[in-house]
Formats: structure tokens, C-alpha cells, sequence
């Protein structure tokens, strides 16, 4: 069984608000949800994945790679 993270659930924490910046970029998210959490897996929505660019998309797959945290 593969124990994933929602990624939508963290959207306050991604997103930029108020005057604030995000407090987990996007990039980190994979290697936040493999050693913070515990978990093997990452879900994205399409919603967080609006307007985000092809190089951005390949950085973040690998990323996810690396923390051995499947991106789905």
C-alpha cells in the first residue's frame, strides 16, 4: 500500500498570501512530504499545477525522484 499526501491540503502553506511568502515551495514539497511526514506518495491537483512552466514541472518530478516520494 502506498500512503500519499494530498497536496491540495497543504495549499495554504504553498501559496503565497497577505504580504507573506509561501512557507513551502512547491520544489521542497516532495522531500517535506518523504521526511517530515513519512510518506511514500504525493498527489497534485491541477489547481496547484496552474500556469506552473515545463521546466518547473521536470524540476519537481525529479525532485520527488530523489526524496523517493512518488509524484501522482
Amino acid at each position: 500500500m502506498l500512503l500519499t499526501l494530498s497536496a491540495i491540503c497543504m495549499r495554504s502553506y504553498l501559496v503565497k498570501g497577505r504580504a507573506a511568502k509561501p512557507r513551502v515551495d512547491m520544489l521542497d514539497l516532495p522531500q517535506f512530504t518523504r521526511q517530515e511526514l513519512g510518506l511514500h506518495g504525493l498527489n497534485l491537483s491541477t489547481e496547484l499545477l496552474a500556469g506552473v512552466s515545463r521546466e518547473r514541472l521536470e524540476k519537481l518530478r525529479e525532485r520527488s525522484d530523489k526524496a523517493g516520494c512518488a509524484c501522482l
